[in-house]
């Protein structure tokens, strides 16, 4: 920067402060949260929360504002605590930066140098002044500011040099424990500058986890919210979009690795924990086990074990109330509120009778299960993260949003739209009360989506649609080539008509008359053309 004769010269812009932006984004979003789950809290925690605020703003008011930055009256060290100890319930920051920014204001009103300019838009003054951080001559305007009688008053200096303690005591740890503690109830998040979130109360909590049914096929469950996946949605689509502004920056190199990326995240869903290990549609070998674990690992979906589960029991439960996937259900519900939310009641009996003996069997499942939080770390979050900011010369703010959060956020509805895509492309599966074209659709795999839940261990089965010549199923006849998957099951149209009238004599499901093996065909002696990578 040009070095100026007089402080009074300074020019300065401003630049985004990325914590403050992420902060403004957090307390916004779960304040939107807040405001649904007003409806459980008592009045009491109502009625503390504005004593809160107005404690916040005394603090500002009649102490940062009025008795520090403009000197208007003087108060006794009891009354500066008071007021020192309300600006630290209001969570602003020090005492001392803002009478330093706030005279700073005074100073320079109305001007360029003025960091809170009222020739600006409201939007600048409330939002853009306060995520944003002044760079060029701002330290020197600062050093202008004559800050010596605040740097005399012992309880100023004290919680500037004691704030992050101070902050974690009077704005978040006391505020949040008084309603649980004094009026025992539980709460699910913070109540932090009117923001609310208390949870029912425990009694209520206790009457959906006690009901106990003789059999699980007897178990109803309902849902009630997962608040950390709640965050972690809320966030990342908020997060997803400030990216969105951020990929004209961005260079193409980051532009393919993160649809690189994206496509090994779905890939070791589709190819992986659908195909492979939920419907053993084929064996593979240790080392493509291997790969497709690290690539469900990208992708950020939790464990392999329980992915497997969940879908294994909505195939089992399929379009009933027990399906956590129920298709007659809106779209809204399915990719959205069946995973923000988590499911109480009899859920638990109802995964114990879900035979998972298989995979509790593979090494590379149970290994991902126990070592999850180290692997999610290492290859969805850190890897991908530094790549681009290691090897082209990315930003690390573009890394951080378009890698870590938009290549998130786009593998996570992708790779939800598996069960989704029952209700958007329809599926009948109970095909044999259907009319002649339906019968013949499924025969030919035209109506790939009822097919899939009549023989869901067809590894041909495309969860998107496009039998046969999908990237998944090109990449599995690949692997065969290679020796690294064999025992492909498949079959053809003729045998799926033949289950279906065997179906309709015996009164069997078209389902269970292909489960007896004799129509599988996995050596494909009916079917050799689905050893070529791209079907005729």
């Amino acid at each position: 920067m040009a070095a100026l004769k007089d402080a009074t010269d300074y020019k300065f812009s401003r630049e985004n402060n990325f914590v403050v932006v992420m902060l403004y984004l957090n307390l916004h979003v779960m304040g939107v949260y807040a405001l649904f789950l007003m409806k459980n809290a008592t009045i009491y925690t109502f009625i503390f929360g504005l004593f809160l605020i107005w404690l916040g703003v005394l603090g500002a008011t009649a102490g940062a504002h009025r008795l520090w930055a403009h000197k208007s009256y003087t108060a006794d060290i009891k009354l500066r605590i008071f007021l020192m100890i309300c600006f630290c319930i209001s969570g602003q920051g020090t005492i001392y930066n803002w009478v330093l920014e706030h005279r700073l204001h005074h100073k320079y009103f109305g001007t360029k140098k003025d960091p809170f300019n009222h020739n600006k838009s409201i939007w600048n003054l409330q939002i853009l002044s306060r995520i944003t951080r002044p760079v060029g001559g701002y330290d020197k305007l600062k050093e202008a500011v004559d800050m010596s009688d605040v740097e005399e008053d012992g309880v100023v200096m004290f919680q500037k040099k004691y704030f992050a303690v101070l902050y974690i005591i009077f704005a978040l740890l006391l505020p949040v424990n008084a309603p649980a503690d004094l009026t025992k109830i539980k709460f699910s998040t913070t109540y932090q500058r009117g923001l609310v979130t208390i949870s029912n109360s425990l009694d209520t909590a206790r009457s959906h986890t006690m009901a106990a049914l003789k059999d699980a096929t007897d178990y109803k469950f309902s849902r009630e919210n997962n608040f950390v996946v709640v965050m972690l949605y809320l966030n990342l689509h908020v997060m997803g979009v400030y990216a969105l502004f951020l990929m004209k920056n961005a260079t193409i190199y980051t532009f393919i690795f993160g649809l690189f990326l994206i496509w090994l995240g779905v890939l070791g869903a589709t190819a992986g924990a659908h195909r492979l290990w939920a419907h053993k549609s084929y064996t593979a070998d240790i080392k493509l086990r291997i790969f497709l674990m690290i690539c469900f690992c990208i992708s950020g979906q939790g464990t392999i074990y329980n992915w497997v589960l969940e879908h294994r029991l909505h195939h089992k439960y399929f379009g009933t109330k027990k399906d956590p996937f129920n298709h007659n259900k809106s779209i809204w519900n399915l990719q959205i509120l069946s995973r923000i939310t988590r499911p109480v009641g009899g859920y638990d009996k109802l995964k114990e009778a879900v035979d998972m003996s298989d995979v509790e069997e593979d090494g590379v499942v149970m290994f991902q299960k126990k070592y999850f939080a180290v692997l999610y770390i290492i290859f969805a979050l850190l890897l991908p993260v530094n790549a681009p900011a290691e090897y082209w010369g990315e930003s690390l703010r573009e890394s951080i949003f378009i890698i870590g959060i938009l290549r998130y956020l786009i593998t996570l509805h992708l790779i939800s739209l598996i069960e989704t895509s029952s209700k958007i492309w329809g599926c009948s599966y109970n095909i044999e009360n259907d009319n002649d074209k339906k019968l013949v659709d499924t025969i030919e795999k035209m109506d790939w989506m009822t097919y899939h839940y009549i023989a869901p261990w067809d590894y041909q089965s495309n969860e998107f649609g496009f039998y046969g010549n999908d990237v998944t199923s090109v990449f599995i006849r690949l692997c065969e080539r290679i020796k690294l998957a064999n025992s492909l099951k498949t079959m053809d149209g003729h045998i799926i008509g033949q289950a279906i009238q065997m179906s309709m004599v015996t009164n069997k499901s078209v389902t269970d008359c292909l489960n007896d093996g004799q129509f599988i065909d996995v050596g494909h002696t009916k079917f050799q053309q689905s050893h070529s990578l791209i079907r005729s």
